[in-house]
């Protein structure tokens, strides 16, 4: 079976933000650098300060897209934090 990312909730990220404040599964995350080199960094806490669970990197004005429909996504056992990091970065995060 093939997992459609339209049905996720999907959240643009351009500062850090909890995602969601209960358990959850990320299906895909797309950063796009901006004008430096960018992250972004998932915890599985209330804010950012836990291990992080996923860690992207992208050069400044690249895109890098991940997609983890094909593992069933990544568990979040207990909450979704996102930090990211770089002048102008912007990243896009399919959830739920």
């Amino acid at each position: 079976m093939t997992v459609s990312l339209s049905l996720h909730n999907v959240v643009r990220v351009t500062a850090n933000v909890a995602i969601s404040g209960l358990p959850g599964r990320v299906w895909a995350i797309l950063l796009n650098g901006g004008s430096a080199a960018s992250s972004i960094k998932l915890t599985n806490d209330a804010d950012g300060s836990g291990t992080a669970v996923t860690n992207i990197l992208a050069l400044a004005s690249q895109s890098v897209f991940v997609d983890f429909t094909s593992l069933g996504g990544v568990d979040f056992s207990s909450k979704i934090y996102a930090t990211i990091a770089g002048l102008g970065a912007e990243a896009f995060i399919w959830y739920d």
